[in-house]
């Protein structure tokens, strides 16, 4: 019995391989034919080929290292040979994806900052960082604590620890003034509206709103990206109006992507509902919680589908998450926090797609050196410039 596990485990690691194995190389003669064998095998390769499949099982790693283990096996004598090979190889397998994946996924937080990692580059994480452009004009660096009372005397201004808050002190003042939050690359920002709305903005991006919110709604403009928890207010909807649609809203969180370098714009549902509407009301769409939509500007198409919103949100918890992304969007949103310049020596690594999650305020470093470390791409930093070349030494 215990050969017959061997076997099947050594099995399981091909297929495991065989899943993180790019779409050119060839596919192992034995996976084939356990492939073949029955549509069950085939749907289980599919079910582990999925890009999603790794990151919603990355949290039960631990429980996959602590249940299967090989006397985890071995007590399954008694139950039908083929439920357990079926068992072993599906989980084995998934545990080779988990580990290797996990590898990259962990390893920024445990084995490179034990490790002594040289830090060559004065490419530094972002911070917060903005500057907020009065109605009349005036730019004020926000890079100190202040206090600011409008011309008006109805708004007062406060800016403290990365944090601008707005507050009425006229509620019947009927003229209401723009100001304009800009965030630069490596900086972000939070900001309380008049309502009592957080936005929290992203590096690279702007946001034009009113000094306080009259009529019958409240509205705003973005440029880039925002994460937004709307105060609730049934009879004033909230509209985020980005270049190609609006969201609309009475209460709740979500996020919206609109960089204007970037084909898609996305808007993410984290809870409550929103209405998602097109320019001149050509198409409207409603979300519930874990959708997200997304507009093409090259075709126009809007699309929408389930997601698990930590992946889009995770830059407001600190943290850097990719889904099957191409390395040269990853490097596009890495370049905004970090503020560096990018070639691709290898024009054909742009393609590379990737999955993984590191902490955003380290140096930069650990994460290159985590990609390094399971791929063939290779980083070298010159100055505020990094040159992405494929490393033809490295052995797999």
């Amino acid at each position: 019995m215990k050969s017959k596990v061997q076997t099947w485990i050594r099995l399981a690691r091909k297929i495991g391989k065989q899943v993180l194995a790019s779409s050119e190389e060839r596919t192992d003669e034995g996976v084939e034919e356990w492939m073949n064998q029955s549509s069950r095998n085939e749907r289980i390769f599919k079910e582990l080929k999925e890009p999603g499949f790794y990151l919603e099982k990355m949290a039960k790693k631990k429980e996959i290292e602590q249940r299967y283990t090989w006397d985890e096996f071995v007590k399954w004598r008694g139950q039908r040979e083929r439920r357990q090979k079926l068992f072993i190889v599906r989980y084995v397998a998934a545990a080779v994806i988990l580990f290797s994946l996990g590898t990259f996924v962990w390893g920024l937080n445990s084995r490179f900052e034990k490790q002594q990692v040289t830090l060559t580059s004065g490419i530094k994480p972002g911070g917060p960082r903005a500057s907020l452009i009065l109605n009349n004009g005036q730019e004020v660096l926000l890079d100190k604590q202040m206090c600011m009372v409008e011309a008006d005397s109805s708004v007062v201004l406060n800016n403290k620890e990365g944090e601008l808050s707005y507050r009425n002190i006229r509620e019947n003042q009927r003229e209401t003034g723009f100001n304009t939050l800009k965030v630069p690359c490596g900086g972000e920002y939070q900001l309380i509206l008049a309502d009592g709305t957080m936005v929290r903005v992203n590096s690279g991006s702007e946001l034009i709103f009113p000094t306080r919110f009259n009529g019958e709604k409240r509205e705003i403009f973005l440029k880039g990206e925002a994460y937004f928890q709307v105060a609730y207010d049934s009879k004033k909807p909230f509209y985020v109006r980005v270049h190609d649609y609006a969201v609309r809203v009475t209460g709740t969180a979500f996020n919206v992507t609109s960089y204007s370098d970037e084909s898609r714009v996305m808007t993410t549902l984290v809870e409550g509902s929103i209405s998602v509407i097109g320019n001149d009301s050509a198409w409207n769409y409603d979300l519930t919680p874990g959708h997200i939509l997304s507009f093409d500007r090259e075709t126009s198409r809007v699309t929408t589908e389930t997601c698990d919103p930590r992946i889009y949100t995770s830059w407001v918890d600190g943290e850097f998450k990719f889904r099957d992304m191409r390395l040269e969007d990853i490097m596009k949103k890495l370049n905004r926090w970090y503020n560096f310049q990018v070639e691709f020596e290898d024009e054909a690594l742009r393609d590379f797609r990737f999955s993984g999650a590191a902490e955003k305020y380290n140096p930069l470093e650990y994460f290159l050196k985590m990609i390094e470390s399971i791929t063939k791409v290779k980083f070298d930093i010159k100055g505020e410039k990094i040159v992405i070349k494929n490393n033809k030494n490295r052995e797999d």
